[in-house]
């Protein structure tokens, strides 16, 4: 099996934040709110074209609620998917 070169495995970090992203119901401009950065940053994260630092992956991770290691497992899809998440729907009790 070959070794991932660099773009590989940012690709794969950025799909897996977008995956976990979506899980919690949250648009990338919510994400971004919850980060405290910019929009344009997290589409970049997600689409593989923004390098990370320790620093930032371990805030991504606390924000999504895993493990820094978790954003390192292969994305579901190595693809990215369109449109917004469906709505997560909170009942009252």
């Amino acid at each position: 099996m070959a070794t991932p070169n660099v773009s590989q495995v940012i690709h794969g970090i950025g799909r897996k934040i977008a995956e976990l992203r979506t899980a919690k119901g949250w648009s990338q401009a919510r994400f971004a709110e919850v980060l405290g950065i910019a929009l344009q940053n997290v589409q970049r994260m997600e689409q593989g074209r923004q390098n990370f630092t320790v620093r930032t992956l371990v805030n991504i991770a606390r924000k999504l609620g895993c493990e820094p290691r978790d954003l390192w497992s292969v994305p579901e899809s190595p693809t990215r998917g369109r449109g917004r998440p469906p709505v997560k729907h909170l009942t009252r009790r």
